[in-house]
């Protein structure tokens, strides 16, 4: 059966649905393919964001919009992520896409043959799968309709590089939202203080200058943010330094244009 298109009917009391919910979310790693992204279709969703965005649902509004560079490791803690070659055989077979494993195993796995180097290759393949693309679908897109500005951040906290989850999903919201409580204050404790005030005034400084003006760049930024379209591909890094990047992830994208398994690169 492939998940991609699945549409179907319940009569189930909320509780009985937030378990079986709960049970699927805990065992991830039994099922692959699960997170793969999909779409379902009905009432509420009845078309994916992409079509309305092309058809200028969003015209004149002006986004920033980015990824990290290490999405997945922090889903890779508890299985959520591709761990294996095996496993990535199997998230192809449930979609039935099984013949372009060897395409995707050459692109992402070229060290194969080094076992050090398999788990960098699942994480580098589920970052870009699970959040790069559809990312880069949606700037592509909406660059068209308005002004677009793109960030990857880069910036590795201590800790977090300690323990070998460096850049992962999240960590940039402490940092633009000027916010370290709770578990921000534990992420960022050994964080040196200059390092810290500099990524926040990097970053809050233009997500509040984007709120007042329409435009994130100011005199917070070492670097002119330059606005992100479909043929420069323009994109800002944060990190200790700033620094604009043209033509941004262009052998990926070249790749998955070629093979075809993501709904932007069919």
């Amino acid at each position: 059966m492939t998940l991609n298109s699945f549409y179907f009917e319940v009569e189930l009391d909320f509780n009985t649905l937030r378990a079986a919910s709960q049970y699927v979310n805990n065992h991830l790693s039994r099922y692959p393919g699960l997170s793969w992204p999909n779409f379902v279709y009905d009432d509420l969703l009845p078309e994916d964001c992409y079509t309305p965005l092309r058809n200028g649902s969003a015209d004149g509004v002006k986004l920033i919009i980015g990824t990290n560079k290490d999405e997945t490791t922090f889903f890779n803690l508890f299985h959520k992520c591709v761990r294996s070659i095996s496993e990535l055989k199997r998230i192809l077979e449930n979609n039935n896409w099984s013949e372009k494993y060897d395409a995707i195993e050459d692109f992402y796995f070229q060290n194969k043959n080094k076992n050090r180097f398999t788990m960098r290759s699942c994480l580098d393949f589920s970052t870009d799968y699970l959040f790069l693309l559809g990312n880069l679908e949606f700037a592509d897109i909406q660059s068209q309709h308005s002004e677009v500005w793109m960030y990857r951040f880069d910036y590795m906290p201590p800790l977090l590089r300690a323990v070998g989850v460096n850049a992962t999903h999240g960590i940039d919201i402490y940092t633009t939202l000027k916010n370290m409580d709770g578990l921000g204050y534990l992420v960022w404790t050994i964080c040196k203080p200059s390092s810290k005030r500099l990524l926040e005034n990097y970053m809050f400084g233009s997500w509040a200058s984007f709120a007042k003006t329409g435009n994130p760049n100011g005199d917070h930024l070492k670097t002119t943010w330059e606005t992100y379209d479909s043929q420069s591909r323009k994109v800002l890094l944060f990190d200790k330094e700033t620094s604009l990047v043209e033509n941004y992830s262009k052998d990926k994208i070249d790749f998955w244009k070629t093979i075809g398994t993501h709904k932007f690169y069919k």
